[in-house]
């Protein structure tokens, strides 16, 4: 059975019970007990979602001035937001904050806020009194405190008109079933101490010497550093066992051993035209995106057609890398791409991309494929072991500059059957462009060159569009396709060369079929065999067609 992503909200309210606060009046700002008031008033007791929070220290007593913490863990994958309501009625968003700008948190885990290795810590300051901790815990919610409340201080944020954010969070919760969410409650005792001195905060954040870095998720206790293990483990759900659509995955010369600086090759391919992904787990626990990469930027491969990793003729070299130990590389094949990956943080290292949280991404494309047909979608998995030597380690990848970045845009993502479309396109280096679209149906026209440009030399470092701003919408290619998913692959060669068979015919189109997509990539691929990879680049977009 599928896990529901739950969407932590944890609401701290901090509340000096001991001061009195005059009742404001109307047209007043509201003080702190009327807002912890209407925070107390969201019970439900409903659900079998649970959630904890608790002080760090057990008697949970702290003395003005002393650093405080605060431990919660969660039975369900959450997002987490943490409020703290001074006793004047200031109102902070401590979590997420400055430092650690992903709220992620993964079920059964315990975290500490704010975590030892932030760049900054709460002490306690006055007046004295009894904090009142606040847990609300919601199923498929979007961000409890809207961002229309939220004001930068420094590493947290002020949350403005904090009675109307408060009231949103309820509006919302009425809309939710009861058993999609759930609450829980804590106390802070907070004491007389040597540095009582007057503060509109409850909790001030201090910042320390090192300036503030941005760290994304937040590690739980148990596990500052998420292990290869665990990540393993949860690439190893993302099972699919029928085989409509079928990828393979394997090492060169079937090798399950190498030593720590030997270079290694993968090799994959599919039965149908897909997007493949192929995440590398290595034994330190770091995760890279090794497919699609710096060489091979677009992860739309064509059925039958083996690929490489590192792909031949390259520069581009993939060393082992230790600890020693067990490496594990999944394939995944989509026949759309997965948005789990457009939305998780990556980081280039080298031709790779490190991928953040990644135990954490690997769960949300395990939920995005259980929600898809089964026949859409594939997996495969291959592993060796690393044997570590003396001496230093070579890096993991090494990899020259790509020889160059092309870049492909259309004016929107969405168009109907016979509308225009216009494109822009850039490179690194001068090159000749070629410019096809791969219809619905399966027949492929050229856009550029064409009719009205037969010139496709392209100078680097300038945006072109096509049609040119000179030319305008008359000179445009139109949609011809039925509706469905369009392709539109840009190919550029930095020497000429003729990638199609044939002479192209102006006389009768503008932008003439060039035949069906089969015969079409075969003539490219044939073409571009016969160049050296670094003289050559392509990249490729997608639109979607509608009546």
């Amino acid at each position: 059975m599928n896990v529901l992503r739950a969407l932590l909200c944890v609401v701290a309210i901090w509340m000096a019970s001991c001061n009195e606060n005059p009742k404001a009046d109307l047209g007043e700002e509201p003080v702190a007990k009327d807002i912890v008031a209407e925070v107390q008033s969201i019970q439900n007791a409903n659900t079998d979602f649970q959630i904890t929070v608790r002080p760090e220290r057990e008697s949970g007593k702290y003395k003005i001035g002393e650093e405080i913490g605060l431990i919660f863990t969660s039975n369900k994958d959450a997002y987490v937001n943490i409020i703290d309501i001074g006793a004047s009625g200031k109102v902070h968003m401590i979590f997420p904050n400055a430092w650690h700008t992903s709220n992620k948190v993964e079920k059964g885990k315990t975290y500490r806020i704010p975590p030892k290795d932030a760049g900054f810590i709460f002490r306690v300051t006055p007046p004295p009194g009894t904090d009142f901790v606040k847990v609300i815990a919601t199923l498929n919610k979007p961000d409890c405190v809207k961002e229309k409340y939220l004001e930068p201080k420094g590493q947290v944020y002020e949350i403005k008109e904090a009675l109307l954010a408060i009231k949103d969070i309820q509006a919302e919760l009425q809309k939710i079933d009861a058993k999609q969410w759930t609450e829980a409650s804590t106390q802070i005792t907070i004491e007389e101490g040597k540095q009582s001195q007057p503060s509109e905060q409850p909790l001030k954040p201090i910042e320390e010497t090192r300036p503030p870095k941005p760290q994304g998720q937040l590690k739980s206790l148990e596990s500052p550093d998420s292990g290869a293990k665990d990540i393993v483990a949860a690439a190893q759900k993302i099972r699919n066992d029928t085989k409509p659509v079928n990828v393979k995955l394997w090492i060169e010369a079937d090798r399950t051993s190498f030593k720590t600086g030997e270079a290694v090759t993968f090799h994959f391919t599919a039965d149908h035209d897909c997007y493949v992904t192929l995440i590398d787990i290595g034994t330190s626990g770091k995760v890279h995106q090794i497919f699609p990469n710096k060489w091979q930027e677009s992860n739309k491969v064509e059925k039958g057609k083996t690929y490489a990793i590192p792909p031949a003729k390259s520069d581009f070299v993939f060393k082992v890398s230790g600890p020693g130990g067990t490496e594990y590389v999944k394939a995944i094949a989509t026949l759309k791409p997965i948005q789990a990956l457009g939305k998780a943080q990556m980081e280039p290292k080298g031709a790779f991309a490190e991928i953040k949280d990644a135990g954490l991404v690997l769960k949300d494309i395990a939920m995005e494929l259980a929600e898809q047909d089964v026949r859409t979608w594939a997996e495969a998995e291959a592993s060796f072991k690393i044997v570590a030597v003396e001496g230093p380690l070579p890096s993991v990848a090494t990899a020259p500059a790509r020889p160059s970045v092309v870049s492909l845009s259309t004016d929107k993502q969405t168009y109907k059957v016979g509308e225009p479309i216009s494109f822009t396109f850039q490179t690194a280096r001068d090159c000749y462009l070629t410019l096809i679209d791969i219809g619905s149906s399966g027949k492929v026209h050229i856009i550029f060159p064409n009719k009205f440009n037969r010139d496709n030399a392209m100078k680097a470092g300038i945006a072109h569009k096509i049609p040119s701003a000179e030319g305008g919408q008359a000179l445009a290619y139109k949609i011809v396709s039925p509706p469905g998913t369009d392709t539109i692959k840009a190919i550029c060669t930095f020497q000429p060369c003729k990638l199609l068979a044939g002479e192209l015919s102006y006389d009768d189109q503008a932008f003439p079929t060039l035949g069906t997509k089969e015969e079409v990539i075969k003539q490219i691929r044939d073409a571009l065999a016969k160049l050296e990879p670094a003289a050559h680049a392509e990249t490729e977009v997608a639109i979607q067609v509608v009546p």
